[in-house]
């Protein structure tokens, strides 16, 4: 199942869960498997009609997850600007968001290692490029009270080599 919602593992009956960001108490193990940081891409079609300067972020399309509802970015000289706007699409997973973005609907602010091929091929451009959100920690969740069956153990260790 892929969703950017947090669902309880026994409820959804998840063998494991990604999390990410700083994790609420609970029975779940929480195993720290990597880093994400996020930055503000774009389509080169939005951006042809479209100048965007960290004043004026607000008056752009967004194109925005839940989580995202209060983020704030920070460039290296401590400045800090909102990633928020009256013209928003909300979505509800990342890849949506991505290809929202592809699309030319607006500007998201995506995890960096998602949209790296994009930024590569140039499908997408990076925006406002000295700020981006501050790096959160990914946690693999699992309920199991023992240790993590072979096939989870490998599934961790894959997703650990591929976040650092």
């Amino acid at each position: 199942m892929f969703t950017d919602e947090r669902l309880d593992l026994l409820q959804s009956n998840l063998d494991i869960a990604i999390s990410v960001g700083p994790q609420k108490d609970s029975t779940y193990h929480a195993i720290a498997i990597g880093k994400l940081d996020s930055i503000l891409v774009a389509s080169p079609g939005y951006l042809a009609k479209r100048a965007v300067n960290e004043t004026d972020l607000k008056s752009h399309h967004l194109v925005t997850l839940p989580w995202q509802q209060r983020a704030v970015l920070q460039n290296n000289h401590g400045q800090s600007i909102s990633f928020c706007s009256e013209t928003q699409l909300k979505v509800n997973t990342s890849i949506s968001a991505i290809n929202s973005v592809k699309c030319g609907v607006g500007i998201g602010l995506m995890p960096s290692i998602f949209v790296q091929e994009d930024l590569d091929s140039g499908l997408l451009q990076r925006v406002l490029s000295d700020y981006r959100r501050e790096v959160r920690e990914v946690y693999a969740l699992h309920s199991d009270q023992q240790q993590l069956p072979m096939v989870l153990r490998r599934f961790v260790d894959k997703l650990k080599q591929a976040l650092n």
